[in-house]
């Protein structure tokens, strides 16, 4: 018996909300493993293949137990741990179990993904249209007073829009912005299940029009043209050098955006000159964070743990920055290398990198196979390459697509286990 793929697909949209309670999650879990029972393909063989993968997931359990953020209880962190552990758990057994009913990596991004963020973005308009108010209020004063540069290019004369079931108008952006990623190269890629692909891509603009979230929305599309354009290679072993963006991203945007400031079309999609010159005060944050790694310390190596950046004072320094937010000495760097650096250190890159790149060498390799596998599972790790230069995208700091980030790696790790050790054809 299939596990009702409905209810899975309900608290998939719920768990990467952070809606549902632990003890549902744990309950999943539990009727997951009885109806997976019996599978070829093993927890196991997914840990012993992606050693490096779950010694990182360590190294982030140790940096919550080690935090830095004042008010944060031991309790809150174990439950965060538990959480974390548990969701793993559950999407391993979810894609292996499906993965043995001849669906593949394509099928589960479709199922898992685009079909509940699709249900959360028909509800989050819905219940934004009747006024309704989900949670702690985010807004500032800044964010009520500011209006949306992409809705006032369309004209609309507007303020940005908070939506209720989101953390916020940069958390929520990048999340919406991946699964629009994905649902692009979907539909001009893989010819099937097109009408619910379309309704996530209409309301996925729609929505980063409203949060005015311009990286989100550019970066689809311009990682949707590079596919365009080198779909028919028979290799494309040069992605690999994408790595190099996360590594020195932030300083080719340091001599990129100046430039595209003095761009005058390029002004309609800002808000002055000056903002985009300096990544909108980035720049000067990016700045205080290098200074802290410029001289080594031993801590550098494993991090200061979660908050690392408050921890080492970094943050007490730009938070002046964000003088209009609460707990403005908490904000992140915005710059997704310069938070794993905080919290997990050197070593926790390294490893973050080695697993990367592994998995990276076989979806590449794996193009002349299945090229829309590769194509799919690409289009998202570039475009975390892209936000994760501006937006600190690992951890907790951007919770659910932290979570996004994990499912679909995992996803592939059971699609390689699949291919490489059982040596099935799986369909595209």
């Amino acid at each position: 018996m299939i596990f009702p793929i409905s209810i899975i697909t309900l608290s998939i949209v719920q768990v990467y909300l952070g809606f549902v309670p632990l003890g549902l999650l744990v309950i999943l879990l539990m009727l997951l493993y009885i109806y997976s029972t019996k599978t070829e393909i093993g927890f196991e063989d997914i840990f012993v293949n992606n050693f490096s993968f779950f010694l990182f997931i360590s190294l982030v359990i140790i940096s919550l137990l080690r935090s830095g953020h004042p008010e944060l209880s031991i309790r809150f962190q174990l439950y965060k741990i538990f959480y974390l552990i548990t969701f793993i758990l559950f999407f391993v057994k979810l894609f292996i179990y499906f993965t043995q009913k001849k669906l593949s990596f394509i099928d589960n991004i479709y199922n898992f993904i685009i079909i509940p963020f699709t249900c959360h973005l028909v509800l989050n308009i819905i219940l934004s249209v009747i006024g309704v108010k989900i949670g702690q209020e985010v807004l500032t004063e800044e964010a009520i007073t500011t209006n949306s540069v992409l809705l006032d290019s369309i004209g609309i004369n507007s303020a940005r829009i908070q939506f209720p079931l989101s953390g916020g108008f940069n958390n929520y952006a990048t999340i919406v912005g991946a699964v629009l990623t994905l649902s692009l190269h979907y539909f001009f890629f893989i010819s099937k299940n097109k009408s619910i692909v379309i309704v996530n891509i209409i309301l996925s603009i729609i929505v980063l029009f409203c949060v005015d979230s311009r990286s989100c929305l550019i970066s689809p599309f311009l990682i949707l043209f590079l596919f365009y354009g080198i779909k028919n290679f028979k290799k494309i072993s040069f992605l690999r050098l994408s790595m190099l963006w996360f590594f020195f991203g932030t300083l080719a945007l340091t001599i990129i955006l100046p430039l595209l400031a003095e761009m005058p079309f390029i002004l309609n999609i800002t808000r002055s000159a000056s903002d985009l010159a300096t990544g909108n005060a980035r720049f000067l944050i990016w700045n205080i964070a290098f200074s802290e790694f410029s001289d080594f310390k031993v801590v550098h190596i494993f991090g200061f743990g979660e908050f690392g950046h408050y921890s080492s004072g970094a943050s007490l320094i730009w938070s002046i920055i964000f003088s209009t937010y609460e707990n403005s000495e908490l904000k992140t760097p915005h710059n997704t290398l310069l938070i794993m650096l905080f919290d997990i250190g050197y070593l926790g890159v390294l490893i973050f990198s080695i697993w990367v790149m592994k998995t990276l060498s076989w979806v590449l390799k794996y193009w002349r196979n299945n090229k829309n596998i590769s194509l799919l599972f690409l289009s998202f790790f570039l475009f975390h390459l892209s936000v994760g230069n501006t937006e600190s995208l690992m951890f907790y700091y951007s919770t659910n697509y932290f979570y996004l980030f994990i499912a679909i790696f995992i996803a592939i790790f059971v699609e390689r286990i699949t291919v490489d050790n059982y040596g099935k054809k799986i369909s595209s």
